[in-house]
């Protein structure tokens, strides 16, 4: 049986960071290498703005890319 992972939000792909005052987040590569070899599909799924999701496209290697599925703003407003 598959493995699946659902993501509500992009919250847990994310880091904080502080410098000088300044808050800033980031997403974290890291956490979705992690999930890709925890689970066999990961469903990411939020109103984060379409460009999250195509500079996480562009991020995942070849090997991971396949097992997400990724439904960003464009998705819930068609």
């Amino acid at each position: 049986m598959e493995k699946i992972a659902i993501l509500t939000s992009t919250a847990p792909l994310r880091k904080t960071t502080t410098r000088g005052g300044i808050t800033k987040q980031r997403l974290d590569m890291q956490a979705c290498f992690d999930l890709a070899e925890r689970f066999d599909v990961v469903i990411i799924g939020s109103l984060a703005h379409d460009q999250v999701y195509e500079y996480m496209e562009r991020h995942l290697s070849r090997e991971v890319r396949p097992k997400f599925r990724l439904y960003g703003r464009a998705f819930f407003h068609s």
